[in-house]
């Protein structure tokens, strides 16, 4: 049996368990990702090398933030300040998260987007007071974060820089995709400011509406040390739009400060946080690795293509399978992946076709960005698991507002960048 089946019937196999939960989704994952590496698809350093990546600390460092926040009891006035700044009206706190969230992931990483809200929506959930519930708000701030990173060359890695210098193809500019990105998120706003908000009511409705950390039992809590677990998020935030390292330092070293000071004890930070999701997140690595090694990526990519009528189409139904095949194969892996598999078949496609290559990489790198349906290659989107989400909500949820990415994109590509 080649690799490029066995990756397909791992693939298959691991959807299924995430959505059925047949086995608990944390096992399911960690088998799922060791699967690839017993017939020497990955090896076993790539199967578990996500919990190595800088996704990880970030997330921890996140969840032990909203924690501190809450032991110290700086979550309550924190929450508060931002209700009044907002009137308490949720739509209008909702684009202004969302939008600080696409900014963040903009200028520093949609992974970064994604985690510094974690303290922030635990906290205006808890000053609400059952008012405005978090598993609202974390998959459209999660969501903002990775359009934002769309707006510009954030994601773009050396690999796919290095092969369109060998075709001559001028270099990937610091906002080439900016354009359609913001009407991304601008339709990302009404989406969830209309379909999205009735979807999520409807879909989410036996989730519990604890938001993170609510099990944790606080017996005393230390406003002593309420100003002090501010000013380190403070300092964290700032440091990390000043780009000095990475967020994954700054925001750690915010959290090891805040367990220094005895803003929480270090067990007790370690003991409500959620490995679960940490567990799923390192694992999907694992998987999106596989998926790409084994082949069934190329073979799911090259199908769609064929299905469009592969070089013989017009240059529109080339870009539509393109980005088709791109935001499928980003639920199940990587974008820098995703895009360095199929970039080149856009150069062909546009070769071929004697059109212009631009609408090609363009289409391809917003898609391999706007998939949504499946928290298992894009990471920012799988740092949201914290909250509880099922894989099931995602499908649901995400995956329609990808199917109104597509459309966009397929719409708006050409008018930025002609065939």
């Amino acid at each position: 049996m080649s690799n490029t089946v066995l990756g397909l019937i791992f693939l298959i196999v691991i959807i299924v368990c995430y959505m059925t939960r047949i086995v608990p989704v944390p096992m399911a994952a960690v088998l799922g990702s060791m699967a690839f590496a017993f017939p020497k698809i990955n090896t076993y350093a790539q199967s578990f090398t996500g919990y190595g990546t800088e996704a990880m600390p970030i997330a921890i460092a996140g969840m032990g933030i909203a924690l501190a926040f809450k032991e110290t009891g700086f979550d309550k006035p924190f929450g508060e300040k931002i209700l009044s700044i907002f009137q308490g009206n949720k739509n209008k706190m909702l684009i202004a998260m969302m939008v600080v969230s696409a900014v963040i992931g903009a200028y520093v990483s949609p992974i970064a987007g994604a985690a510094v809200f974690i303290p922030i929506v635990t906290a205006v959930a808890k000053a609400s007071e059952g008012r405005i519930k978090a598993k609202f708000f974390v998959l459209p701030v999660t969501f903002a974060a990775v359009v934002g990173g769309s707006l510009t060359d954030n994601t773009i890695t050396a690999a796919v820089r290095d092969l369109l210098a060998a075709e001559n193809i001028a270099p990937i500019q610091m906002f080439t995709t900016a354009g359609p990105a913001v009407i991304l998120l601008v339709l990302l706003a009404a989406y969830f400011l209309t379909i999205g908000s009735k979807l999520q009511e409807k879909v989410l409705s036996g989730m519990t509406d604890e938001h993170f950390g609510e099990e944790m039992p606080v017996e005393k809590i230390k406003t002593e040390k309420m100003k002090v677990a501010g000013i380190l998020f403070l300092i964290s935030i700032i440091c990390i739009l000043t780009k000095i390292t990475t967020a994954a330092i700054f925001l750690l070293l915010g959290s090891c400060a805040m367990i220094t000071v005895k803003c929480i004890p270090l067990k007790k930070s370690l003991y409500y946080t959620n490995f679960e999701a940490i567990v799923i997140m390192g694992a999907n690595f694992g998987i999106a690795t596989g998926i790409s090694n084994s082949g069934a990526g190329k073979w799911i990519a090259d199908y769609i293509i064929d299905m469009f009528g592969g070089a013989g189409a017009s240059p529109f139904a080339m870009l539509a399978a393109l980005c088709l095949a791109a935001i499928i194969l980003g639920n199940v892996m990587h974008s820098p992946a995703v895009c360095a598999m199929l970039i080149p078949t856009g150069l062909s496609l546009a070769a071929a076709a004697d059109v212009s290559p631009w609408p090609f990489i363009v289409g391809v790198i917003l898609s391999a960005s706007a998939a949504f349906a499946l928290p298992i290659g894009p990471v920012a989107v799988a740092m949201s698991l914290y909250a509880g989400y099922k894989y099931t909500d995602y499908v649901l949820i995400g995956g329609l507002f990808s199917v109104i990415c597509l459309i966009a994109i397929v719409a708006a590509t050409p008018i930025f960048y002609p065939f």
